[in-house]
C-alpha cells in the first residue's frame, strides 16, 4: 500500500445505514432542551455501526454529530477522548489523510478546555492537511489561529470566550431546526411531477425533463436544502446537464444537492460523483480531486466502471490509487 493510497470507506446494508441515520436525526431534534436525552441518542446510533468503526459510510456523519452534541453537553472531555480515537485510527490506517474535519473538531473541543496551545497545533494540522475551504463552516477565529494571524495564547483564549456558545453552533443549530416535512398532498403532486421527467429523461429528452423537474421546485418552501426531495430533484437534474454537457450547471445542481441538510447529500456516493466531473469539466481542479476521492472512499473503483475512464485516470494520478 502506498502512503497515497485512498482508505474506502465500509458500506453499510442499507437498512442499518436508515436506522443509523435516523437515530442521528433524532438526536439532534432532542437540542437544545433535552440534552441527556440527545446524547444517549446518538451514542446509541454510533453503538449501532459495526467494526471497523471508524471507517464506515456513516462513520463520519455521526462522529460530527457525536462530538458537536458531547460538547454542547458540557462533556468536554468525553468528546476529546473520543476524537483521540478517531485520530488515532485515521494516522495508523497507513492511508494519506483527506478527512480533516476531527482536527478541527479537537481544535473546538481544546479550546473548551482551556487549552489554547494543544488547539492551536491541532488547527494548524487541519490547515496543513486540508485547504482554507474546510474552515468555512467555522468561526473565523479557527483559521486565524491556524494561519498564525493570532499566536497569542491569552489572546486565543480571550477570543475564544468573547465568542458566544450561540454563535459558534449558530447555523448548524439553524440547519437543524429547518429540515421539515411536505403534506401528502404536495409529496403525492411532486410524485407525479418526478415521474413524467424521468420517463422524459429515460427517452433522452434531457431539456424537456430539466423543465418538468423544475415545476416541482415551486412545490418545495424555502430553505429547499432542507428537504430530502430536493437533492433528487437536484441530482436528477443536475445529470440531465451534465449528459447534455452544461458542466457548469450541472456543478451547481450539485453543489445543491451536496449541502441537503435532511439527506446529507455530502455521503452521497452518486453526487460526489457527479459533482467531481462536473468540476473536472469545467476545469475546477481542486474540487474536482476533492469530490472524486469522496466518491471513491464511498464505493470504490466500481462506481467508475460505467464512466467515461478519463475520470478515474485523473482520480489515480492525482492520488496515486
Amino acid at each position: 500500500m502506498a502512503k497515497n493510497d485512498i482508505r474506502k470507506a465500509v458500506p453499510l446494508p442499507a437498512a442499518l445505514e436508515s436506522r443509523t441515520f435516523d437515530l442521528q436525526g433524532a438526536a439532534l431534534d432532542y437540542l437544545p432542551n433535552h440534552i441527556h436525552q440527545a446524547v444517549v441518542t446518538i451514542k446509541s446510533a454510533w453503538d449501532l455501526l459495526p467494526e471497523p468503526k471508524f471507517n464506515t459510510s456513516c462513520s463520519d456523519t455521526i462522529l460530527s454529530d457525536y462530538i458537536y452534541i458531547l460538547n454542547f453537553a458540557l462533556k468536554h472531555e468525553e468528546a476529546s477522548l473520543l476524537l483521540g480515537q478517531w485520530i488515532a485510527d485515521i494516522e495508523g490506517s497507513g492511508y494519506k489523510i483527506y478527512v480533516v474535519t476531527p482536527y478541527l473538531l479537537m481544535g473546538e473541543t481544546l479550546l473548551f478546555l482551556e487549552k489554547p496551545a494543544a488547539a492551536k497545533a491541532y488547527f494548524q494540522k487541519a490547515l496543513e492537511l486540508g485547504t482554507r475551504r474546510d474552515f468555512s463552516d467555522k468561526p473565523v477565529l479557527y483559521l486565524d489561529i491556524a494561519t498564525g494571524k493570532i499566536k497569542d495564547e491569552e489572546v486565543i483564549t480571550r477570543e475564544f470566550e468573547a465568542l458566544d456558545l450561540l454563535e459558534v453552533w449558530a447555523k448548524k443549530e439553524a440547519d437543524t431546526a429547518a429540515v421539515g416535512e411536505l403534506s401528502d398532498t404536495v409529496l403525492e403532486k411532486i410524485d407525479e411531477i418526478c415521474e413524467a421527467g424521468s420517463e422524459l429523461f429515460d427517452e433522452d429528452e434531457y431539456k424537456q425533463a430539466i423543465k418538468t423537474w423544475g415545476k416541482a421546485f415551486d412545490l418545495i418552501p424555502e430553505p429547499q436544502n432542507s428537504y430530502s426531495q430536493s437533492l433528487w430533484l437536484h441530482s436528477s437534474i443536475g445529470d440531465a446537464y451534465f449528459l447534455l454537457g452544461d458542466f457548469k450547471k450541472a456543478a451547481a445542481h450539485f453543489f445543491e444537492a451536496k449541502s441537503n441538510i435532511a439527506e446529507n447529500g455530502y455521503t452521497n456516493a452518486f453526487v460526489m460523483l457527479r459533482l467531481g466531473e462536473s468540476c473536472f469539466e469545467i476545469n475546477d481542479i481542486e474540487n474536482a480531486k476533492e469530490f472524486l476521492v469522496r466518491a471513491y472512499m464511498l464505493e470504490g473503483k466500481g462506481l467508475f466502471e460505467s464512466e467515461d475512464e478519463k475520470y478515474f485516470n485523473f482520480l489515480r494520478e492525482s492520488v496515486k490509487l
